[in-house]
């Protein structure tokens, strides 16, 4: 439980912690299909026909919770989540 003391389930970790709110919805093409999907498979299909740019994105913000996750684990720090969007860019 990193970002709260809620279970860290995968749904939860990605999508629905209120800790994350600011990096979703600083992203608002994707934290609207976020905020309706109850778990990451949902979410991958949730459009049809597959956005390349939208999963692009997609992928690049989760995999850098992923990263903001682990450094509060692992080395105590934890990031400003504006830091996921920032890396997202990158």
């Amino acid at each position: 439980m990193p970002f709260c003391t809620l279970s860290e389930t995968t749904s939860h970790l990605f999508l629905h912690c209120h800790a994350l709110r600011p990096i979703w919805s600083a992203l608002q093409s994707v934290h609207q299909d976020a905020s309706s999907c109850s778990n990451l498979a949902a979410l991958a299909t949730a459009r049809q026909p597959a956005d390349r740019t939208h999963s692009t994105i997609l992928l690049a913000v989760l995999w850098n919770i992923w990263k903001r996750r682990n450094a509060m684990v692992f080395n105590n720090v934890l990031e400003d989540p504006h830091s996921v969007i920032d890396r997202g860019d990158k």
